[in-house]
C-alpha cells in the first residue's frame, strides 16, 4: 500500500463526499453512487486503466494494479455517506419535522416533539427564522452563494454529537465485521464476487490468467455496443436527436383486459420489462441456481400474495409499522445470518476466542482477530450512547444487533450475487413493532427507534459493508493485505463523513431543501414521526405514563408480540432453512435461498428479466458454446458489456455537471440504472 494509493483513494472519496449530494439533490444527475456499483468509481477506474494510466506511464507515475486496487477500496468506502446510504435522509429527517410542529394542529395536539429527545434534533428556539425557514426556503439571494459562516452550526451541534459518533461507531463495527468474515468467504466459502471479479479483471486479476480483459477484443464489441445505445438514448433524452433505442417496455394492457390481476400490489413488476445491461451480464456470471432464482423471485411471489390475498390475509405494510411480507423477510434475513454464523462457526469460534482470550489459535486470521476486539468496544459504545438517550439497553442491544445483520447479510447478498442495487424492504423499528407492539414500547422509546431506522437503514442501497467486502476481494486479488487497507478505509471514511455533513448542511442553507426528492424530503420525516402519532392517538394517559415508567425487564414482560409478525417471520426463517437443506440434498435443485430476501422489493422487481436474460445466455453457451474457450470468451463480452453501461452513464453525468455549470439551468435526467 503505496503513499499515491493512498492519496489517490483520499482524494477521490473527498470528491465523492463533496459532490454527491449536490449531485443527487440538488441537480437529480445520474446518481454519483446510487447502489453498489456506483458509475462514479467503477466509471473513473475504466478511463483510468485504459486511458489515463497509460499516459502516466511515459512520465514513470504509472499506477500498479496494487495500488488501483487500495485506491477503489478507499473511494467505496466514502460511497456510503453523500446519497441513500446517509446524507440524503439525514438532514429532512432531523428538520422537517420542527416545520410540522408549527404547521400541523395534530402535532401539537399529540405533542409530538415532546417525546423527542431535544439533542436529537436541531434547536430553532432561538432565531427560528435562521435555523428554520433559512433550512426550507434557502439563504442565498440567487446572485451568490452564502459563506459557511451563515450556516447555523450551533443549532446543529446537538444532532451532530449525537448522530456523528453512533454514524462513525456503526462504521468502524461494519469495517470489523468486513474484515472477520473475509477469509471465510473468500477462502473457505469461495463466493462469487462479481463485482470485484469485474473490477480485478480490469486491472489485469482476470481469474482465468493472461492479459487484462480490456485487451481482449470482444470485450470491446460488448462495450461498443451498450455504449452507443446510452449515447443514442442519452442524446434524444436531452433533445439532440430523435432516434430511441427502447430498453424499456410495458405491458399495462394485460391487467386492463384482465381487471382482476391489478388486485395485486406487486402486479406491476411484471408489467415493466427493463433490459439491463450490467444485469444481464453479472446474471451470466453468476451460478445458474442464483439467476434462475433472481429472475423468477417476482413470479413466485406474485402467486404467493394472490393466494394470501384470495384468503383474506392483510398484505399492507409500511416502513415503520411493518407487515406481512416485510415481517416475512426479516425473517429470512434472520435465517441468512443464522446460516453464516453457522457455516463459518469454526472459524468465527476461533477468532473469538483468540481475541477473548489473546492465546494465538492458528486457524484464526491476526486481522480479523484485532477486528472482533475492536468490535465488542464499539458496539458497547453504540448501546451507551443509545441507552444515555433514553432507550432501554435491551432494546437498544437488539436494535444495534439488528442492523449489523441485515448490512451483513446485504454483504452476503453482493458477494454470493452480485445484486448491486437491494433493498430490505424492512426496517428494524416495523420488527420492534410487531415484536413488542406500540402499547409496550411507548412514544419516546418508538421516536428513538424510528429515528435510528430512518437515519441509518431507511434505504441501505449505498450501504458500507457490500461496498468493502468486494474492495476486499480485489485487494486480495491483487496481493494487498486486506488488514491495512481496512485501517485506512476507516480514516478516509471519516474525512469524507466531515467533508459531507459540511456540504450537506451548507446546501440546504444555500439552496433550501431538495424538495424535488420529495420521498426524502417529505415522506421519510412524516413517515417517522407517524408512531408517535399512533401512540398518542391509541393510548389513554394512564398508559403513556406506565410506559415511560417501565424499566427494561417491565418492557419485556408487557410485549405483546402480533401473531402475524410471529407467523410471518417464522415461516421466512423456516422458507431459507429448508432451502438450503434441499440445496445441500439435491445438487440440482433449481432455487437458492437468497430468493426469499429480496422478492417483493423494487429492484429485483426492476431487475428480474434480465437476471432470467443472463441466465438463458449461459445455459445456451454452455450447452451449445462447445467447451471452455467459449464460455470465457462470453464472459469477457459481458464485461465490456458492464463497462459500457457505466462509461454510458459517466459520460451523462459529467455532461448534466458541465451543462449547469455553463448555462444555470438543470440538465436533463438520464439514469442508466433506474433510481
Amino acid at each position: 500500500m503505496t503513499v499515491k494509493a493512498v492519496i489517490l483513494g483520499l482524494l477521490g472519496a473527498v470528491l465523492i463526499a463533496g459532490t454527491g449530494y449536490l449531485n443527487d439533490g440538488h441537480l437529480r444527475n445520474t446518481f454519483l453512487v446510487g447502489n453498489h456499483l456506483p458509475i462514479s468509481v467503477f466509471g473513473f477506474l475504466i478511463v483510468m486503466v485504459v486511458a489515463i494510466n497509460p499516459l502516466l506511464g511515459w512520465l514513470r507515475l504509472r499506477f500498479r494494479p496494487a495500488e488501483l486496487a487500495v485506491s477503489l477500496t478507499l473511494m467505496l468506502a466514502a460511497c456510503a455517506i453523500p446519497g441513500s446510504g446517509l446524507m440524503r435522509t439525514f438532514t429532512t429527517t432531523l428538520a422537517v419535522p420542527l416545520n410540522y410542529a408549527r404547521i400541523r394542529p395534530d402535532w401539537t395536539t399529540h405533542r409530538v416533539l415532546s417525546y423527542v429527545p431535544p439533542e436529537m434534533l436541531p434547536d430553532a428556539s432561538a432565531d427560528e427564522a435562521l435555523v428554520l425557514d433559512g433550512y426550507l426556503n434557502g439563504l442565498s439571494d440567487g446572485k451568490s452563494m452564502i459563506p459557511l459562516g451563515r450556516v447555523p452550526w450551533s443549532a446543529w451541534r446537538g444532532p451532530l454529537s449525537v448522530w456523528m459518533p453512533l454514524v462513525m461507531l456503526l462504521s468502524v463495527s461494519i469495517i470489523c465485521l468486513s474484515l472477520i468474515v473475509h477469509r471465510q468467504w473468500s477462502q473457505r466459502e469461495h463466493l462469487r464476487y462479481p463485482i470485484a471479479d469485474f473490477a480485478a479483471g480490469l486491472m489485469g486479476a482476470d481469474e482465468q490468467g493472461g492479459a487484462p480483459v480490456y485487451r481482449r477484443r470482444i470485450f470491446w464489441i460488448g462495450l461498443g455496443m451498450v455504449l452507443g445505445i446510452h449515447l443514442v438514448n442519452g442524446l434524444q433524452q436531452w433533445e439532440v436527436i430523435r432516434l430511441r433505442i427502447p430498453m424499456h417496455y410495458q405491458f399495462w394492457q394485460v391487467v386492463w383486459t384482465f381487471t382482476s390481476l391489478g388486485k395485486d400490489p406487486r402486479i406491476h413488476h411484471h408489467m415493466n420489462l427493463w433490459i439491463i445491461p450490467t444485469v444481464v451480464g453479472i446474471g451470466f456470471m453468476l451460478p445458474s441456481q442464483v439467476s434462475f432464482s433472481l429472475g423468477i423471485a417476482p413470479t413466485l411471489l406474485l402467486a404467493v400474495t394472490a393466494a394470501l390475498m384470495s384468503a383474506g390475509v392483510d398484505m399492507s405494510e409500511g416502513y415503520m409499522q411493518g407487515g406481512v411480507l416485510p415481517w416475512q423477510r426479516f425473517g429470512s434475513y434472520l435465517g441468512i445470518g443464522v446460516l453464516i454464523a453457522y457455516t463459518g462457526r469454526s472459524y468465527y469460534r476461533a477468532v473469538l476466542a483468540e481475541a477473548a482470550t489473546f492465546r494465538r489459535r492458528p486457524s484464526a486470521d491476526a486481522p480479523a482477530v484485532w477486528a472482533c476486539r475492536i468490535l465488542i468496544v464499539a458496539v458497547a459504545a453504540m448501546v451507551a450512547i443509545l441507552t444515555a438517550l433514553g432507550l432501554d439497553w435491551t432494546l437498544a442491544i437488539l436494535a444495534v444487533g439488528m442492523i449489523l445483520m441485515l448490512f451483513v447479510v446485504m454483504a452476503r447478498l453482493s458477494a454470493e450475487s452480485g445484486l448491486f442495487f437491494c433493498q430490505p424492504w424492512w426496517q428494524p423499528m416495523g420488527v420492534f413493532v410487531g415484536l413488542f407492539g406500540l402499547a409496550a414500547l411507548g412514544p419516546r422509546t418508538a421516536i428513538i427507534l424510528a429515528l435510528l431506522s430512518a437515519m441509518l437503514t431507511i434505504d441501505p442501497r449505498e450501504c458500507l459493508m457490500p461496498f468493502l467486502v468486494n474492495g476486499l476481494k480485489v485487494c486480495e486479488r491483487l496481493k494487498v493485505r486486506p488488514g491495512r487497507v481496512a485501517v485506512a478505509s476507516g480514516g478516509v471514511f471519516a474525512v469524507a463523513l466531515a467533508v459531507a455533513v459540511v456540504v450537506a448542511l451548507w446546501a440546504n442553507y444555500n439552496y433550501g431543501m431538495f424538495s424535488r426528492d420529495k420521498w426524502a424530503a417529505e415522506n421519510v420525516p412524516d413517515m417517522t414521526f407517524k408512531v408517535v402519532e399512533d401512540s398518542v392517538s391509541k393510548m389513554t394517559e394512564r398508559q403513556l405514563d406506565a410506559a415511560a415508567a417501565m424499566g427494561p425487564l417491565d418492557r419485556l414482560a408487557a410485549m405483546r408480540p402480533n401473531r402475524a409478525f410471529l407467523w410471518s417471520a417464522g415461516i421466512g426463517l423456516a422458507l431459507v432453512g429448508v432451502m438450503s437443506v434441499l440445496r445441500l440434498r439435491y445438487a440440482r435443485f433449481p432455487l437458492h435461498p437468497l430468493i426469499f430476501l429480496v422478492w417483493g422489493t423494487y429492484p429485483v422487481g426492476v431487475f428480474h428479466y434480465s437476471f432470467l436474460m443472463g441466465w438463458m445466455i449461459k445455459a445456451v453457451v454452455v450447452k451449445y458454446g462447445g467447451g471452455r474457450q467459449t464460455h470465457d470468451r462470453a464472459r469477457r463480452f459481458m464485461f465490456g458489456v458492464i463497462a459500457g453501461d457505466l462509461l454510458g452513464g459517466l459520460i451523462f453525468m459529467v455532461a448534466g455537471a458541465v451543462y449547469y455549470g455553463y448555462t444555470g439551468y438543470f440538465p436533463p435526467e438520464y439514469r442508466v440504472f433506474p433510481g
